[in-house]
C-alpha cells in the first residue's frame, strides 16, 4: 500500500451520530411512478436497474425479466425473459453503443450477456468483445474502453483469471486487479465480491469486500479507482486487516444500500454496523473530509430497510442512494408501497410531501426516487 494512500478507518465512527449533509452531492429530488409494475409475477422485486437518456431498463426477480420503461415510468414492454436455467442478477447498460450488459449467475462459471435496447440478444462477451469469458459486471468507461470484474477468487496458479480489468474492444487486458488465492486455500473461498460505484468523472471506485468464507490473503479493505489509464489504490478502508471488521463493514456496492462517491472535497460511504440485527442490518453513511482528513458517521434508524440519512434538501423522506447513473447525472432508489405506508406511520410523508408520495397507497407500483447532480 503506498504510504501516501489515505486510511479511512470506518469502524472509529460506527456508533457516532454526526450531522452529514449531502447538499454537495445533490441539487434536487424528483419521483417517478413506475407504470404496471404490480401486474408482474408474485414477488418480483426490483434486482437491478439501469438508467439511460430515454428509457429505465428493471431487472425484476422471481423470473421476471427485464422491463423496459420511458423515462416518465410508463412501460413499453417486457424485452427479455428470465429464467432459472440462466438466472441474470444485474443489469448495466452501455449507452456508447445502446446494449444491454446482463451477469448471469454462475461465478466462475457465469458470464455477461449482451442484448440490444430492444432485448435482441448479441452474444455473450467473448463472442462480442473477445474478452474473457467469465468477465462479470460489465461496464463500459467510453468509447474505446470496458471494465469488467469477476466475483470469485481464482488459484494464483490460474492465470486466466482475474479480479478487475480494463479491457480494449478487442479483448486486450490494458489494466489488471488481481485477488488471488494459493491453491491449496481455494476450497474456502467460497466468492469474493467485487463492488462499485461509477463516478462523475467517468472513473469508478472498486472495492472487494471478501465473502462468505474467504481467508485473509489480500488486503480487502482498499478502495481502487478504475479509468482507461489505470487501476490505482486511493483509499485504504481499515488500519489494519482484521477479520471481524472486514466481515461486516460491506456494501459499498452493485445495488441496494451502498455508495462510494468522491468529489473534490469528501469521500461518501456506507457500510453496515457489524450489530446490526438481520435481516433488517442498521446501515451506517459516512463522509471523510479529504483536506482535514476528519471522518464523520451517522447510523440510519434501526428499521432497516426503510433507513436513510436525514434529508436536509426538501425535508421529504430520508436520502438513500442505490444506483449511480452519471451520464445522467443522477443517483437512484426504489421505494416499495410498503415502505412508503410505513414511512407515512413515522411522520416522514405528511401534507408537504410530494404527491406522489402523498398519493401512493397499499399495494400501488414501487417508485423511483432521482437525486439529480
Amino acid at each position: 500500500m503506498p504510504s501516501d494512500c489515505p486510511i479511512v478507518e470506518m469502524t472509529s465512527v460506527l456508533d457516532r451520530e454526526d450531522s452529514i449533509s449531502v447538499e454537495e452531492l445533490v441539487d434536487s429530488i424528483s419521483y417517478v411512478l413506475l407504470d404496471n409494475f404490480v401486474k408482474l409475477p408474485v414477488r418480483a422485486s426490483i434486482l437491478s436497474m439501469a438508467v439511460t437518456k430515454d428509457y429505465i431498463f428493471v431487472l425484476a426477480g422471481s423470473d421476471a425479466g427485464v422491463f423496459k420503461y420511458d423515462r416518465k415510468g410508463k412501460l413499453i414492454k417486457k424485452i427479455i425473459s428470465n429464467d432459472y436455467s440462466s438466472l441474470k442478477l444485474w443489469i448495466g447498460a452501455d449507452e456508447f453503443k445502446e446494449l444491454l450488459y446482463l451477469n448471469q449467475e454462475g461465478g466462475s462459471e457465469g458470464t455477461t450477456e449482451v442484448y440490444d435496447y430492444d432485448g435482441n440478444y448479441q452474444g455473450n462477451i467473448a463472442e462480442l468483445y473477445n474478452m474473457p469469458y467469465h468477465s462479470q459486471y460489465v461496464h463500459r468507461l467510453n468509447e474505446k474502453f470496458l471494465a469488467a470484474f469477476s466475483p470469485w477468487c481464482m488459484p494464483l496458479t490460474d492465470k486466466n483469471y482475474f479480479g478487475g480489468a480494463v479491457f480494449s474492444e478487442k479483448g486486450e487486458m490494458v489494466h489488471q486487479l488481481n485477488y488471488f488465492v494459493p491453491s491449496d486455500t481455494l476450497a474456502l473461498c467460497k466468492v469474493s465480491y467485487y463492488s462499485f460505484t461509477y463516478q462523475s468523472d467517468g472513473s469508478m471506485l472498486v472495492w472487494n469486500n471478501g465473502g462468505s468464507g474467504s481467508p485473509i490473503v489480500q488486503p480487502y479493505t482498499t478502495l481502487y479507482k478504475v479509468t482507461v489509464d489505470s487501476i490505482f489504490p486511493v483509499y485504504h478502508l481499515f488500519n489494519g486487516n482484521t477479520r471481524d471488521k472486514i466481515d461486516h463493514v460491506q456494501g459499498i456496492g452493485v445495488s441496494g444500500n451502498s455508495l462510494a462517491i468522491e468529489t473534490d472535497s469528501s469521500l461518501y460511504l456506507c457500510c453496515y454496523h457489524p450489530k446490526a440485527p438481520h435481516p433488517c442490518p442498521t446501515l451506517c453513511f459516512m463522509r471523510y473530509d479529504i483536506k482535514n482528513k476528519v471522518l464523520q458517521g451517522v447510523n440510519y434508524p434501526p428499521n432497516g430497510i426503510l433507513g436513510g440519512y436525514v434529508n436536509h434538501l426538501n425535508g421529504d423522506i430520508p436520502i438513500r442512494f442505490q444506483y449511480s447513473f452519471p451520464l445522467q447525472k443522477v443517483y437512484v432508489s426504489s421505494i416499495s408501497s410498503g415502505e412508503i405506508e410505513q414511512l407515512r406511520k413515522s411522520g416522514y410523508i405528511n401534507a408537504n410531501s410530494d404527491e406522489t408520495l402523498r398519493s401512493n397507497k397499499s399495494g400501488d407500483n414501487p417508485i423511483l426516487i432521482y437525486y439529480h447532480y
